[in-house]
């Protein structure tokens, strides 16, 4: 792994460490639902303000991309619906909110390598399913077996849901470029929530869109996913991407311990420095 990639890397597990802070805070004061809405309404905001200066990632859409276009209104769908999810959770869980990734980055990473041929060392795969057992033993014997019912399979959904996504990214990206997939996909999941907002009339979602709040966590929101998906293309291959987006999880089981008092401070840095440990095969080829 060279510097760039690590720095890549490194950013990703930062800011989304502070996304997954700022939707625990918003969680306080707003549903899932209506932090999933002001996410893509914030996202689509910054994809039409940077429009200017990315025409040169504008391409034409031919019968050639019909199968990544599919799979950017899939990663629409699966993308609105793993935000919802992972606001639901960490309502009850912040820590779990974060872990629910690791047994689908062990899963996922095996589906991309196979299927995708991935660019993925053995280390890198080992790493990958190390996490992925740790996630199952999270799920099993730590903080996430005492979710309530809902929450429960809420973190299985989302885990299923983040398996498809690491494979659809894969497609996606490959097929298009990280900002036209952006695009689709966002516009797309705006376009879901938007439908669901006039289905329930929540038209509260519209007028607290100005929310101090919901613009920090909408903004921070959109700049992970322009970083991620950059990353994705450029610098970093998608399991690894992801693993990296684990990674944040050990700081926010740590902040969460202390703050909102889940779990013990011992039990969350046991899995969070396992974690870590797993992870380190990365940076080796």
């Amino acid at each position: 792994m060279n510097i760039y990639q690590l720095l890549a890397g490194c950013f990703i597990t930062f800011i989304v460490f502070f996304r997954s802070m700022t939707v625990k805070i918003g969680t306080k004061n707003y549903s899932s639902k209506q932090i999933t809405f002001a996410n893509y309404f914030y996202m689509m905001v910054a994809l039409c303000c940077t429009m200017p200066f990315m025409t040169d990632m504008f391409i034409s859409i031919d019968a050639s991309k019909i199968t990544p276009i599919i799979a950017a209104l899939i990663k629409g769908i699966m993308l609105y619906a793993s935000v919802k999810l992972i606001a639901d959770i960490a309502k009850e869980s912040n820590s779990s909110a974060v872990f629910a990734g690791y047994i689908s980055l062990g899963i996922g990473s095996l589906l991309n390598y196979f299927i995708l041929s991935e660019n993925l060392t053995m280390l890198q795969i080992v790493a990958c399913v190390s996490l992925g057992i740790l996630g199952m033993v999270f799920f099993l014997r730590g903080p996430a077996s005492e979710l309530s019912k809902f929450g429960k399979k809420a973190f299985v959904l989302l885990t299923l849901i983040i398996i498809l996504n690491m494979f659809v990214d894969g497609v996606g990206i490959k097929g298009l470029n990280w900002y036209m997939y952006s695009i689709i996909s966002s516009g797309f999941s705006l376009l879901i929530a938007f439908i669901i907002l006039l289905f329930e009339k929540k038209y509260v979602y519209l007028k607290e869109l100005n929310s101090p709040i919901l613009i920090v966590i909408g903004l921070v929101f959109a700049i992970g996913e322009f970083v991620i998906l950059y990353s994705m293309q450029n610098y970093l291959p998608v399991s690894i991407a992801f693993l990296f987006l684990r990674l944040s999880a050990p700081i926010v089981m740590f902040v969460s311990a202390y703050i909102y008092k889940e779990r013990t401070p011992k039990e969350q840095l046991l899995f969070g420095g396992l974690a870590v440990l797993f992870a380190l095969p990365i940076l080796f080829k």
